[in-house]
């Protein structure tokens, strides 16, 4: 099965809102049993789940926009910008599941 550009595109777009639920739910998690935001820009609003889930929601789709901007300039710009967000939202999600199964 060959994919084309926008089949990598739909595919990149689904893994990254997976990788930010997985971080919401996890930072939640970890947030409840005593845990604390270590990121400096999140944590003030870290406290309140509504607000936290927004932010980390404009942020998402902040992220598509410049994706979407960079399809546009160049050819696969769009891959560039997703992947590395795909690859910097693994690192937060596997903290977290760390700290839940591990502890600190």
């Amino acid at each position: 099965m060959k994919f084309d550009n926008q089949d990598l595109t739909l595919i990149l777009i689904t893994l990254f809102g997976s990788l930010s639920i997985v971080d919401i739910v996890t930072t939640s998690f970890v947030l409840q049993r005593g845990g604390r935001e270590l990121n400096l820009f999140l944590a003030p609003f870290a406290s309140d789940p509504a607000f936290f889930i927004a932010v980390k929601a404009v942020g998402f789709f902040f992220i598509l926009g410049i994706a979407i901007f960079n399809r546009c300039v160049m050819e696969r710009g769009d891959h560039v910008v997703l992947a590395t967000a795909c690859g910097m939202g693994v690192f937060p999600a596997l903290w977290n599941l760390h700290i839940l199964f591990y502890g600190l």
